[in-house]
């Protein structure tokens, strides 16, 4: 085999990449926090930057330089996963699992049939997705309806902690949250493999159940594989800076394999086998949380690379948005935003009012479910990442973010 070419490529392209990158990242910190002391989130500050680094704009990175440091999202999704996971922590939440459990069923039932339904028909006034089969159309909108379902976990437990919030209401809104999250997660393997069958002409038969039940249990089994490993590295006697060494270059690896796995299995097999990291990912980490002593100790490894991590993921994402893509579809990013309120809203009233909570708590419970950060971002990326979804994939993610 000729490493060569891979050799030069990495001196050529990624290693000046890199480089420039995390000089760009010193910046971009700094700059976050400014935009804190205006009263807002650090990650608007980060793909503020990003944004303008990228190279729609101040071009200091350019197209094939974002494309090469694709690695630093797969190192963030896998955080982000594991951190998705690490919150679900089911003794804190039984005393409002009525509340919960309706409100989990039906807000994103809503948000995802109202985003999925608002999609369909917006995709008529975008001109890469207008001229689509009615077929690519419908796996668009699934998609999309599945990532207006996401949450943000950290920016709920961030503002309940600003406040110092109790009560009735923020103990529904934090299980919702967070079991939305592990959710979503499932509803976007499912969603991507169909997407994948609709664009690669797999009929929908027998064939493609089995196999999507096979990738399914391929992930909730490697999930198991990656807890044990995890509980091994915990276990270790060693410094934490080197445990989270450890921990974040295992979740990397989860994404490399996943990817290994589905091109070897498409070059031998007429149909390609895989798993999806961010569910392994985030099912270890519930495992981890609720099922070993190691919760404190992994929650602290989390809470520690989280920071660096979220500033060099949202500054690359920041920087891969198409600017051109975004000034012709901001209207139907904003129209996206308004559906999936009323999703949101219709969900959480309809749920809490079969729970039996105050009028009040159905009447404003859903404020607390409008933001999204982490896991909806990085589910875009992967939307813009795969091949079969080209050329519209990345505009796609383009609107996905802007909303």
């Amino acid at each position: 085999m000729d490493i060569s070419p891979i050799l030069s490529d990495f001196w050529q392209v990624m290693l000046p990449s890199v480089a420039v990158f995390l000089v760009i990242l010193v910046a971009s910190n700094r700059i976050g926090k400014f935009f804190a002391v205006a009263h807002l989130p650090l990650i608007t500050g980060f793909l503020v930057v990003g944004l303008f680094i990228g190279p729609d704009i101040l071009g200091l990175l350019t197209r094939p330089a974002v494309d090469s440091l694709y690695f630093v999202n797969q190192i963030a999704l896998a955080v982000i996963a594991l951190a998705a996971g690490n919150e679900l922590r089911l003794k804190e939440y039984r005393d409002r699992i009525r509340s919960i459990t309706y409100v989990t069923i039906f807000q994103p039932l809503l948000t995802f049939l109202l985003g999925g339904l608002g999609m369909y028909f917006l995709t008529l006034h975008v001109p890469v997705m207008a001229d689509l089969p009615t077929a690519s159309q419908v796996a668009i909108s699934v998609l999309a309806g599945v990532i207006l379902v996401a949450r943000s976990p950290s920016s709920a437990i961030a503002i309940v902690s600003e406040l110092r919030a109790k009560g009735p209401v923020t103990h529904t809104i934090l299980g919702v949250t967070v079991i939305k999250d592990v959710v979503v997660i499932i509803m976007f393997a499912v969603a991507m493999e169909f997407s994948h069958a609709v664009f690669s002409d797999i009929p929908f038969d027998f064939s493609f159940a089995t196999f999507l039940i096979l990738d399914l249990g391929l992930s909730f089994a490697c999930g198991v594989g990656l807890w044990l490993l995890i509980v091994v590295v915990l276990r270790i006697r060693v410094r934490g800076g080197v445990k989270s060494i450890l921990i974040i270059l295992i979740g990397f690896a989860v994404f490399v394999t996943a990817d290994w796995l589905a091109e070897w299995t498409a070059g031998q097999w007429a149909h390609k086998v895989s798993f999806e990291p961010l569910l392994v990912c985030m099912f270890a980490g519930i495992l981890v949380t609720n099922f070993s002593s190691y919760r404190n100790e992994f929650s602290q490894i989390l809470h520690r690379v989280g920071p660096p991590v979220y500033l060099a993921f949202f500054t690359l994402t920041g920087a891969s948005l198409e600017m051109q893509v975004l000034a012709t579809t901001w209207q139907v990013a904003i129209l996206l935003v308004l559906i999936r309120i009323l999703g949101i809203f219709l969900g959480s009233f309809l749920g809490g009012k079969l729970a039996g909570d105050p009028p009040l708590h159905n009447w404003i419970g859903w404020l607390g479910y409008i933001t999204q950060a982490g896991v909806g971002i990085g589910l875009a990326g992967e939307i813009a990442r795969q091949s079969d979804f080209a050329p519209w994939g990345t505009e796609l993610a383009t609107i996905l973010l802007a909303a």
